[in-house]
């Protein structure tokens, strides 16, 4: 949920590219971090991942689930509308954890 599944990417919009705070480690081991960049690790898991039409990791996301679709890796994307708020995560958040609980039986 809200996702920064490629972050930093310069490819994105410079409104979706913050820098990366020291505080919260290199901008390259972010990169490595990123899922989008070795999805087949995420084959046979359960994937659930959301976001909002205007929030700043919307590209991304979208980016996430185009990939994820041509490597025919199931997954569950949804977009609300709505910006980058709690008033989403209040509205996503009973999915999310409706999909962690599918993903233990």
């Amino acid at each position: 949920m809200i996702g920064l599944v490629d972050f930093p990417n310069p490819r994105y919009p410079r409104e979706q590219n913050y820098v990366v705070s020291p505080i919260f480690g290199k901008p390259e081991d972010w990169t490595a971090a990123n899922p989008i960049h070795d999805v087949e690790r995420l084959r046979g898991k359960t994937i659930w991942f959301a976001t909002a039409d205007h929030s700043f990791d919307h590209a991304m996301n979208r980016e996430l689930d185009r990939i994820l679709n041509q490597r025919e890796i199931p997954h569950t994307f949804e977009v609300v509308q709505a910006t980058h708020s709690f008033a989403v995560v209040t509205e996503l958040l009973p999915k999310l954890l409706d999909a962690f609980e599918r993903s233990l039986t």
